[in-house]
């Protein structure tokens, strides 16, 4: 069994750290209006009003409980697994392909249904709805190197998965390696993973904006980039996992990444490195207000004190 080993004991330990602690700052009346604060930063709209705070405050309240939940459905559904696989252990693999993939998929799912039901401002029966001038679309809220980065990397991916089957079929590598391992699930699931993207992308753009004042449909649309981040960043690290896994898999077939090689560690190490850069790319930078730049120019960031209606 895999608590066995004191290493497995300890990351399971953390890992329950990490959810109740998680879970106590979700709910916290603190931790939530610093949220508002920072989103406010990293979007640079101008808060307008109280009534806007205060949406904005139930809304990625939401969103953050949301995430936890499907982060935790997501977790459990992994030691599911890993209860249920006989000799199994907490190895850098099964972390990477396995643990990382449900918990990122679960926080994912569950924030864009919560998405799906919320809106920034309630529509009020006194005041004309307001309506956009002009259709948008998913690329008015992400740039269009984030929004194809996911689609390239999987064709890459998908690329070297027939090539090595191709050099395993002629005995240039060998196949069994290719064929028994986790390379080739796991693509077939980013695969599967880029279509239910590309669909809650669809779903997204689709999603009626309830606003009565185009401060209200602003911060509508930094809620709407907000979500088309999160769904671009789990096709993005979805991709690079699969490609990850494949490229492995045929150095395994190769022969070169043996136990202790350099191209072991390269192989294994590439993945995390990867995974950390494609966050930093999609939460940090121009990420958050690129939106504001490509629909919303003319509208620039205030210096107003959160807490006091403009």
């Amino acid at each position: 069994m895999f608590l066995e080993s004191s290493v497995d004991r300890f990351a399971v330990g953390f890992a329950v750290l990490v959810a109740v602690a998680a879970f106590i700052f979700v709910h916290s009346s603190r931790y939530q209006h610093k949220q508002v604060f920072m989103f406010w930063q990293q979007v640079g709209l101008p808060m307008g009003t109280d009534q806007i705070q205060e949406s904005l405050r139930v809304r990625l309240r939401r969103s953050h409980k949301a995430s936890f939940y499907g982060g935790l459905t997501g977790g459990l559904v992994a030691a599911w697994q890993l209860v249920m696989t006989p000799n199994a252990s907490l190895s850098f693999s099964f972390v990477m392909l396995t643990v990382f993939p449900a918990v990122l998929i679960g926080a994912t799912l569950f924030d864009v249904a919560a998405m799906m039901k919320d809106a920034v401002a309630a529509p009020r029966r006194d005041v004309p709805r307001l309506a956009r001038a002009q259709a948008v679309s998913v690329t008015d809220y992400i740039s269009s190197w984030r929004f194809w980065s996911a689609p390239a990397i999987t064709l890459l991916a998908v690329v070297l998965g027939v090539a090595g089957l191709v050099m395993g079929t002629v005995g240039v590598i060998d196949l069994g390696n290719l064929l028994q391992g986790a390379a080739l699930p796991f693509l077939f699931i980013a695969v599967i993973v880029q279509v239910a993207c590309w669909t809650a992308l669809r779903k997204i753009m689709q999603k009626a904006q309830t606003v009565s004042s185009t401060l209200e449909l602003a911060w509508d649309d930094a809620v709407r980039a907000h979500t088309v981040l999160k769904v671009g960043m789990l096709a993005t690290v979805m991709a690079w996992l699969a490609l990850s896994a494949m490229g492995l898999a045929v150095l395994e077939g190769m022969g070169v990444a043996t136990p202790g090689s350099t191209a072991l560690i390269i192989a294994q190490t590439t993945p995390m490195l990867g995974c950390s850069g494609i966050f930093m790319v999609f939460r940090y930078g121009s990420s958050f207000n690129y939106f504001r730049h490509h629909l919303w120019p003319e509208i620039g960031a205030t210096k107003v004190v959160l807490g006091q209606g403009a």
